[in-house]
């Protein structure tokens, strides 16, 4: 059975009302939609604990790995 989407007055009506349901049963009452984003690439510099450096290191290159 297929529900109609309703109408929204605020962000937390939306918020709660997708919080207790599963979208799975409105998939029929929307359309597919391009969209453009610019994604700028940043770089952030962080003081870590030398040990855990060396825990992202090893994750970093297990990932690297697995692609």
């Amino acid at each position: 059975m297929t529900k109609k989407i309703p109408n929204f007055k605020t962000l937390e009506e939306a918020s709660y009302y997708w919080d207790t349901r599963t979208f799975a049963e409105y998939i029929e009452d929307t359309e597919p939609v391009e969209i453009e984003v610019n994604l700028k690439p940043r770089k952030l510099y962080l003081e870590i604990d030398n040990d855990l450096s060396e825990k992202l290191r090893k994750i970093s290159q297990k990932k690297k790995r697995a692609m």
